[in-house]
Parts: structure tokens; sequence; C-alpha cells
């Protein structure tokens, strides 16, 4: 089964530019499908049918994710437990109900330099 971990920076403890080592452990298990270090997220929160981006939010932004594959529950807190525990403030495991993909949307295509929209005057 998958479980997807999201992991928040603890503010006080980590620095965004030093979380590139933020799942090599888990990766060298062999259980990590996927996942991604992000730099400084921000928060958005819905009031009154509107996208507000909050401000001197207490704890720590989004630093990353990591897809799982595990037998259970149990084993997917296992395997987070290797995520340095000097780099985060907090976990949260959730098994994965659906996977879906796409393919590659057209803004992608203007960042590519061998695309056609980088020498049309870029992105659409």
């Amino acid at each position: 089964m998958k479980y997807v971990c999201l992991v928040y920076r603890d503010p006080e403890r980590s620095d965004p530019a030093d979380a590139s080592n933020l799942f090599d452990d888990v990766q060298q298990t062999g259980h990590a499908a996927a996942g991604a270090v992000l730099d400084s997220a921000i928060s958005l929160t819905v009031r009154a049918g509107h996208l507000e981006v909050e401000s001197g939010r207490e704890g720590g932004s989004a630093a990353g994710y990591v897809l799982i594959e595990a037998r259970d529950l149990n084993d997917a807190i296992r395997l987070a437990e290797r995520i340095p525990k000097n780099q985060f403030e907090r976990l949260e495991i959730g098994a994965v109900r659906q996977i879906w993909t796409s393919p590659p949307c057209a803004t992608e295509a203007w960042l590519m330099p061998e695309s056609p929209l980088a020498t049309e005057g870029g992105a659409p």
C-alpha cells in the first residue's frame, strides 16, 4: 500500500537550504516511490470563498513529501522515522486512496530550451 508522508519544517531548527538530504535514508530502503523537497512554502486559507495568504502562522511550513510503499501504517511510520529529526517539526502520514497523473501541461513546455515555445516568445 502507498502512503504519503508530509513533512513540515521546524522554523527554529531548520533551513530550507539544508533539506537536500531530507529523504536520503528513506530512498535507500527502496520503499520511496517519489518525493520532493520544497523551497519555502506559504499557507493559503479559504475565507468567505476567497483564498488568503496566511502570515504569522504558528509552526513550520511544508518542507516536502515522500510517497512510501509500505505493508501497513506501522511500517510507513517505521520508514518515516528515518527522516532526520533535526529537520522537521511534524509529519503527517496518510494512506493513498487514489493516484492520478496527467500529461505535461503547456506551461512546462516553455521551461525547456528545445521547446518551440522557447523560440516563439515564451509562455502562452
